[in-house]
């Protein structure tokens, strides 16, 4: 029976061992690192190790088998008994906490944007991404969709409402109705409204509106320097949206500083790894900003494009550039490792989060259940409803998955197909692989067009891969320099 376990060093050389059963990282020596796949297959058959019979270090190696069997036999590394991968929860479950549980409404109040960013999702570059349009959602169909969150969130002590687009402050008169509605029928809860907007038409009357709601959070995203952040977020005649949106923020704080300080958040995307030293100096430097740092920094979606992204990147990166990059995340790292007084919050929003679920994750014997660990129950942390009306996963799926409708309820026979599809198709491969107790992909992961697409899938999970050997690798370094110096991801909290 096979093991289920990676091998990995860290930045000092160190060597690792990590079983995915137990979900335990071992330190072990270079001897077993080398002549690793002789020593575990000598598990199942000793004479193996007569293949290094004529070795130097034979003895050693044998003493080296010695203490894996031994491993073997206290339960500290163990065979794969792996046999199913399920859920961690029930349709039954499920259904009970759509009824009167769900947490999260995020509505597309428009398709329409008044800029063209190069690398939008919805640029017409990204294969199973819908475009731009002068679609919008009715005001009708907006309460329809407040009003199904509001009765299928019964038992739910806070409401978020997010709008989302396109450019939702294209429709600033409906948000300011639909908000208005719903503070009248979400009266004895905590109410949160979310708009996410590119921070071009935050003019005089949508400050004031915003001043007087102290329940309005907004998210404007701001990718740096004036130079970067305007050669790929632009209108469709080429004009920078930058210096537009630190007027309007410096009108904001001018007109209720705590009001910026509190309730204005960023976002953040970066091109290549080696454009983030440059945001982070941004970030630091900018007076308006006022010390604020972004709530999320992410890469542009480099998946399932139609080759424009190579094009893209040379609007700033030469080749040699390019070149450099491939050594920028391992000064990145080595920034956030000596990161001991805690002055680079970008540092820690790249790389805690990835820290997290090896920090927090919870020995086992090998008898436990297995879940997938990127899925969550579908709909009851968020309902994304497209300016149709149609409900979908989240936004970052695209409009050709239809789970119901405004009108008509949940199709629970899809959501049920969408359960069954999936565990079918990956149950097997998730079961026999190293990292199924520490993975992160989801449903989105999983889609093209509205079908899942496996080889779509094991391309990401490649990946996936490829990156969580570079976190474990990071996990170790850092404990090696002091075993309590991650301790802060004990209370670490991440908001959907």
């Amino acid at each position: 029976m096979e093991f289920l376990h990676a091998f990995f060093q860290s930045r000092a050389g160190n060597h690792y061992l990590y079983d995915a059963v137990t979900n335990r990282i071992f330190q072990i020596s270079e001897l077993l690192y080398t002549h690793r796949s002789v020593i575990f297959g000598a598990l199942e058959n000793k004479r193996d190790l007569f293949k290094l019979y004529k070795d130097p270090a034979y003895e050693s190696i044998v003493g080296e088998y010695v203490k894996i069997e031994n491993a073997l036999k206290q339960g500290d590394i163990s065979r794969n008994t792996i046999n199913s991968v399920n859920y961690s929860f029930s349709f039954g479950d499920l259904l009970m906490d759509l009824n009167d549980s769900m947490q999260h409404l995020t509505l597309c109040i428009t398709e329409e944007c008044n800029l063209r960013c190069d690398y939008c999702t919805y640029s017409g570059h990204y294969l199973y991404a819908r475009k731009h349009s002068n679609r919008s959602m009715t005001y009708d169909t907006a309460i329809k969709a407040v009003d199904f969150y509001n009765s299928h969130s019964m038992q739910s002590k806070k409401m978020i409402v997010s709008f989302y687009g396109g450019e939702p402050l294209l429709e600033f008169d409906k948000i300011k109705k639909i908000v208005s509605y719903c503070k009248n029928i979400f009266s004895g809860k905590e109410c949160h409204y979310q708009i996410t907007t590119n921070g071009t038409l935050l003019n005089d009357s949508f400050i004031d509106w915003f001043i007087e709601n102290p329940d309005v959070y907004i998210n404007v995203t701001l990718n740096g320097t004036e130079a970067y952040h305007d050669l790929y977020r632009h209108t469709s005649e080429g004009i920078g949206s930058h210096r537009l949106l630190l007027n309007s923020l410096e009108r904001i704080i001018d007109k209720n500083r705590d009001v910026y300080t509190n309730r204005v958040n960023f976002l953040c995307n970066y091109l290549t790894i080696s454009d983030i030293p440059d945001i982070m100096h941004f970030y630091k430097r900018e007076e308006t900003l006022q010390g604020k740092t972004p709530l999320f920094i992410t890469g542009v979606n480099d998946t399932d494009h139609d080759g424009f992204l190579p094009v893209l990147k040379s609007k700033r990166h030469t080749e040699e550039d390019t070149f450099a990059a491939n050594s920028a995340y391992d000064k990145l790292v080595e920034m956030y490792c000596n990161d001991a007084d805690n002055s680079q919050p970008i540092l820690k929003l790249l790389f805690d989060h990835s820290l997290l679920p090896i920090h927090r994750r919870q020995p086992y014997t090998g008898s436990e259940k297995v879940f997938f660990g990127g899925i969550c129950a579908p709909f009851t942390q968020r309902l994304f409803v497209n300016t149709a009306g149609t409900f979908n996963l989240c936004e970052k799926v695209g409009d050709y998955c239809d789970y119901g409708n405004v009108h008509d309820g949940f199709n629970l026979n899809k959501i049920k197909e969408l359960l069954l599809n999936y565990k079918n198709a990956h149950e097997g491969k998730c079961s026999s692989c190293w990292a199924v107790r520490l993975c992160s992909l989801c449903f989105i992961d999983a889609f093209a067009s509205d079908v899942i697409d496996t080889n779509r899938r094991d391309r990401l999970c490649i990946r996936f891969m490829e990156n969580l050997i570079a976190n474990l690798s990071l996990y170790c370094s850092l404990k090696e320099s002091s075993q309590s110096v991650l301790d802060y991801l004990d209370k670490y909290t991440y908001d959907i």
